[in-house]
């Protein structure tokens, strides 16, 4: 490796996080790091500000009017700040703005992958890509839950917390967001698996950071028919109710699982 490059497609590292894994990747790599970061919420500059004071060697930013739509750094922005503090980054700003006037008569006036406040609020407040907020809101929308939205990013919260809390770079973000929406709309929580989910959490995406929950692994197990065989002393109601604590909403999810 040449690099180590800290990937935040969510916008969830505050300045003083940012600042910390900076410090520590270089002690513990040896290697340059390098900062990419999609905040919705705006706090893009100043974790760059923060990382590149503390080591970092390289932003991935964008220009100005990509920047804006995508919630990117912009280099313009970037460099003119740098150059105020009196870190010097080489980069000629002029031809940077010259870039963006490239990019302007080619965009022309219509909005680059529109999104509304709402969404960015929400993706910002819920700690996820705004891609993947703004995809769940249409999805909703089309099956006329546009007002399950909330409900929606909080069980997409859930899961992840129950699969180990993978990272939500593509496509675990989408395989999370798919699976919350099934969970939601039919109101019954693994009612349904997806097969990408199921993998999530067999193993077959890697090895998550956090413990899976034991709950949620038995009933993809089941649905996938990879459970264990019972032994002599099968479960009572009571283990059942335990292990399966979050999954059900009824008696009968009980049975089912």
């Amino acid at each position: 490796a040449s690099r180590v490059l800290l990937n935040d497609p969510t916008g969830g590292l505050l300045p003083h996080v940012t600042q910390e894994l900076v410090e520590r990747l270089r002690e513990a790599s040896g290697l340059p790091v390098g900062l990419y970061i999609q905040a919705a919420g705006g706090t893009a500059l100043a974790n760059a500000l923060v990382a590149t004071r503390v080591g970092a060697d390289v932003v991935a930013t964008a220009v100005y009017p990509l920047a804006l739509t995508l919630h990117r750094i912009a280099g313009e922005s970037l460099v003119e700040v740098l150059e105020g503090l009196d870190r010097p980054t080489g980069v000629d700003v002029a031809r940077l703005w010259e870039a963006s006037d490239v990019v302007d008569e080619h965009l022309g006036d219509e909005p680059l992958a529109p999104l509304s406040p709402r969404i960015a609020v929400r993706a910002a407040e819920y700690d996820l890509p705004a891609g993947l907020v703004a995809a769940l809101d249409v999805h909703l929308r089309a099956h006329s839950a546009g007002d399950r939205l909330l409900d929606t990013l909080i069980e997409v919260t859930r899961i992840r917390d129950e699969a180990g809390r993978p990272p939500l770079a593509a496509p675990i973000g989408l395989i999370l967001g798919s699976q919350a929406l099934l969970n939601v709309l039919s109101a019954r929580r693994y009612g349904t698996v997806l097969d990408e989910f199921r993998q999530l959490v067999t193993g077959g995406y890697g090895t998550p950071p956090g413990e899976i929950d034991a709950g949620v692994r038995r009933a993809v197990e089941l649905l996938a028919g990879q459970a264990p065989a019972l032994d002599d002393d099968p479960p009572s109601v009571d283990d059942v109710r335990e292990a399966a604590e979050g999954l059900a909403s009824s008696e009968e999810d009980l049975v089912l699982l």
